[in-house]
């Protein structure tokens, strides 16, 4: 093969973001017990959701026609505007919020979102300002624009085997003017951090200084799934693109996210979707459409997926405290949303890395921390002391994951007893 591009050598090498879908896709192919998947991003099976996004496809598809409308027609590059209309129709309704159908795009998932987005806003020189890290692993490796990540390192206050990423504030406002875009997720990926309605005010203040947009990916937030754990609002304002997802509600396959922005980064999104791809995925949202309109969508996360995840979380902070508990120096991430417990060990012998490498041939698979710290030249040991696990999936699964994980820990500290 002939040398590639920059393009090519930029997005064709091994990333972070391509480990993690590797080792899932091993994960999903192995059939036996022998391999624990606790490295990605994968939503639980929730039998009531299920069910209805069962009854809701069947229903779409009913008839040659309908299959037809769904799958043999394009819908316009924008989104299929039946569904545009009716999710803003829900915001404002639930939420206060005044927009329109022409605040609402469609694209292939928040992925691909941001990757437009990213490369869209801002160019070469310019930067693209991550205000509390850790934060996704999955932008790091976006840019091809010859713009920049900047990042600004969480500030952790530990409280025994707890601890918490605190938004340096002053940092934030003391980025450089070359900056042009302020992207986070919420809750972070991977922490499980949700930065409090007064933090997000703070920093969309702060935007708004800049006249530039403020971006949050509500990939796993509120108002849906709603895998979050703490009081939130959901805050729009002009300047503000928000990212939203029917991945974590259960439908990853559907490739299908939700973008509300003003009408301009919507007919950016719109052209660049024509470009790239013609049209985006129907199905998902003819699956979605019917709770949408029916009001059902966010009582269904309220009320069983919130739940849902926040036991799957209490059973896996439990499980990982009497395996470790004064066996150990370790520290637990104040898990606020997600579905990952972030822990820190901060006399850990070897890397993180290196730690994957080990847990990975005992079949579990977890990720290294250090994908998570990107855009800034500091490099504190804290970048190879953590770990990002996944309690999505079913407690036997997490419980043999958790024990081996604890098992390896303790017995790195017995080969390396001065740490």
């Amino acid at each position: 093969m002939r040398p590639l591009s920059p393009f090519g050598q930029q997005l064709g090498v091994a990333t972070g973001i391509g480990e993690l879908m590797d080792d899932l896709g091993a994960a999903l192919s192995n059939k036996s017990d022998d391999l624990c998947m606790l490295g990605g991003g994968q939503p639980a099976y929730i039998p009531k959701a299920a069910k209805l996004f069962q009854e809701h496809a069947l229903n779409a598809l009913a008839s040659p026609e309908q299959l037809h409308s769904i799958m043999g027609e394009y819908d316009p590059a924008e989104g299929n505007q039946e569904f545009c209309q009716s999710f803003a129709e829900m915001m404002n309704e639930s939420f206060g919020w005044e927009i329109s159908a022409e605040n609402v795009g469609i694209s292939s998932g928040g992925q691909s979102a941001c990757f437009h987005l990213f490369n869209a806003l801002v160019g070469a020189g310019e930067h693209i300002l991550i205000p509390l890290l850790p934060d996704y692993m999955g932008y790091r490796d976006q840019l091809v624009s010859g713009a920049q990540f900047l990042g600004i390192h969480g500030i952790p206050h530990r409280d025994a085997n707890s601890f918490k990423y605190r938004l340096n504030l002053e940092a934030v406002q003391s980025a450089p003017d070359s900056t042009r875009l302020m992207a986070l997720s919420r809750p972070t990926n991977p922490s499980g951090n949700v930065l409090s309605d007064e933090e997000v005010e703070a920093l969309s203040d702060e935007c708004l200084r800049r006249n530039i947009p403020l971006l949050i990916d509500h990939a796993y937030g509120a108002p849906f799934p709603n895998a979050v754990y703490v009081p939130t609002q959901n805050i729009w304002k002009p300047h503000h693109i928000h990212i939203y997802s029917l991945s974590k509600l259960g439908l990853p396959g559907s490739r299908t996210s939700i973008i509300v922005a003003a009408p301009d980064i919507i007919h950016l999104m719109r052209n660049m979707t024509a470009v790239t791809s013609l049209a985006n995925p129907s199905l998902g949202q003819s699956i979605v459409l019917p709770l949408i309109q029916q009001r059902t969508l966010l009582p269904l996360c309220l009320e069983t997926i919130l739940p849902f995840y926040r036991q799957k979380r209490d059973h896996a902070i439990s499980t990982l405290n009497r395996l470790l508990y004064d066996r150990v120096d370790y520290a637990i991430h104040a898990a606020e949303g997600a579905f990952f417990l972030w822990i820190w060990f901060p006399s850990l012998p070897i890397t993180s890395r290196e730690l994957t490498s080990i847990l990975k041939k005992r079949g579990v698979l977890a990720i290294s921390g250090h994908w998570f710290f990107f855009g800034s030249h500091d490099r504190p040991a804290h970048h190879d002391q953590c770990l990002r696990i996944t309690y999505s999936m079913n407690p036997n699964v997490i419980e043999k994951g958790l024990q081996i994980l604890a098992d390896t820990i303790l017995e790195l500290h017995d080969e390396n007893p001065s740490n």
